[in-house]
């Protein structure tokens, strides 16, 4: 992406959603020549482990690796810092560029606001040198993880989006209240 024209090299975000914020997240930790900044929405603070099919009884592995190896997990989702296995904290403070967080305070799926507070420790207490923001909705649930408005809605057959755990449009407002706070801080942090 960094060799296209119309991208500056030096502000390549990267964004990551659910279970999707712990890869973003080791991604910015451990790529600084590829990434400026990150953006982790309903954020987890840990590596956790990966899904187990259906029936097959637990945690088996780690969720992610690094250089072909299992990186170390937790099986204590809602714990931002876990006692199980203290290496999987995700250390953020190792990014090299500003942090945002964005959570909702109803999330059913896993405790996202305390893994985006724990995040924002973490920075404040190593002392990130970058900007670093967290946007939290005590109404929202694990759904505000798509707060852009320009995601196409699924189709009335299939239902509506899940809010896994906000009140009724509590998502859909915390989403119209985000968005443009989102973007004012990836044009203006450094």
């Amino acid at each position: 992406m960094s060799r296209q024209p119309e991208v500056d090299p030096g502000r390549v975000w990267i964004v990551g959603a659910s279970r999707g914020s712990e890869a973003a997240a080791l991604v910015a930790v451990r790529r600084h020549d590829l990434v400026h900044g990150l953006v982790d929405l309903s954020p987890s603070a840990t590596v956790g482990c990966a899904y187990v099919p259906a029936g097959g009884g637990g945690c088996a592995d780690s969720a992610w690796s690094a250089g072909g190896k299992p990186l170390p997990f937790t099986v204590m989702f809602d714990d931002p810092v876990p006692t199980d296995e203290p290496r999987a904290i995700i250390p953020v403070e190792e990014v090299d560029g500003p942090v945002l967080t964005l959570c909702g305070g109803s999330d059913l799926v896993w405790a996202s606001c305390a893994s985006s507070d724990a995040i924002q420790q973490r920075l404040r207490r190593h002392g990130s040198r970058f900007a670093h923001l967290a946007l939290a909705y005590p109404d929202a649930g694990h759904g505000i993880d798509l707060p852009m408005p320009y995601l196409p809605a699924a189709p009335a057959a299939l239902g509506a989006l899940p809010t896994y755990g906000s009140t009724p449009g509590a998502n859909d407002v915390a989403r119209a209240d985000a968005w443009p706070k989102v973007l004012d801080f990836i044009r203006q942090a450094r």
